[in-house]
C-alpha cells in the first residue's frame, strides 16, 4: 500500500494515484527513506492539484447551470452575445447551444441549405403549375413526412372544411394549394430559424464559456493551486539538495 491512500475521496481512483506514485519514484528514484517521503509528498500535492483541476472544471459548470437556471440571466448571455451584430436569440438557444458541439453548426448550416433547396424546387413546381404528386415527390422525406402527418391532423379534426378554431387558419387538404402554403409558410421560416441559429451559436457560446469564469468561485481555487505549486517547489528543492549531498558524500 502506497502513502496516502487512505486519504483518497470515495470517487477518485486508487489505479489513477498508484501510477502517479509509481511514476514519481521512477523518475527520482529515492535511496533513503528520507527521500521516499519527500517524492510521496511530491505525489500527494501533485495529486491535490489535480483536485483543484477538477474544482475549476466544477466552478466553470456551475456557473453556466446558474445561467440556465434563471431566464433572465439566459436572456443576458444571449444579449450580449448578439450585440455586436444587433441579433436577438431566444432564451432556449442557450441551453441548446451548450448541448450541440461546434463541429454541429457547419452541419446543421449545410442540412438547412439542403432542405431549402428542395423545398424551393417543390415550390417552383407548384408555381409552374406542376402536379400535386411531382411536387411532393421533390421535397425532403422529413419535410415530405410532416406534411404528411400535418395533413392527417387536419383531416381528422376538419373533415368537412369548417371554420378553424383557430382565426386565419387554413387546414390542409392533399392539393397544390395548400402543398404550397405549408412550404411558404411553414417549411421555409423553420429553415431560415435553423440556419440563423447555427450561425449564432459560436458567439452564444464564447459569451457563456467566457462568462463561466466566475472571480469569486476561482479565486479560491487559484489561491490554493499557488500554495500548493510552491510546496511542490520547496519539497523538490529539499529533495534534489538531499540528492547533491549524498553524492558528495559518496
Amino acid at each position: 500500500m502506497t502513502p496516502f491512500e487512505a486519504y483518497l475521496l470515495p470517487w477518485e481512483e486508487l489505479g489513477a494515484f498508484r501510477a502517479l506514485h509509481a511514476t514519481f519514484h521512477a523518475e527520482y528514484q529515492p535511496n533513503s527513506a528520507t527521500e521516499r517521503v519527500l517524492v510521496d509528498q511530491l505525489v500527494w500535492i501533485e495529486w491535490r492539484r489535480r483536485r483543484l483541476m477538477l474544482g475549476e472544471r466544477s466552478a466553470h459548470l456551475a456557473s453556466l447551470n446558474e445561467r440556465l437556471d434563471g431566464d433572465y440571466k439566459a436572456q443576458q448571455t444571449l444579449a450580449r452575445a448578439m450585440i455586436a451584430d444587433c441579433d436577438v436569440a431566444e432564451t432556449d438557444e442557450l441551453a441548446d447551444t451548450l448541448c450541440t458541439g461546434p463541429q454541429h453548426d457547419q452541419t446543421d448550416a449545410a442540412d438547412a441549405d439542403s432542405d431549402e433547396r428542395l423545398t424551393r424546387k417543390g415550390i417552383a413546381i407548384l408555381e409552374a403549375g406542376g402536379s400535386y404528386d411531382k411536387a411532393l415527390a421533390a421535397i425532403r422525406d422529413d419535410t415530405r413526412g410532416w406534411w404528411e402527418r400535418s395533413l392527417r391532423d387536419d383531416m381528422a379534426d376538419q373533415p368537412d372544411d369548417e371554420p378553424a378554431d383557430v382565426e386565419g387558419y387554413v387546414p390542409s387538404r392533399p392539393n397544390s394549394e395548400s402543398l404550397l402554403r405549408f412550404l411558404k409558410e411553414e417549411v421555409m421560416p423553420i429553415i431560415s430559424k435553423t440556419r440563423a441559429q447555427a450561425a449564432r451559436r459560436p458567439a452564444i457560446r464564447l459569451q457563456a464559456w467566457g462568462e463561466s469564469l466566475d472571480p469569486f468561485r476561482m479565486d479560491r481555487v487559484l489561491a490554493l493551486d499557488e500554495r500548493l505549486t510552491r510546496q511542490f517547489g520547496k519539497v523538490l528543492t529539499m529533495l534534489v539538495r538531499l540528492k547533491e549531498l549524498r553524492a558528495v558524500c559518496d
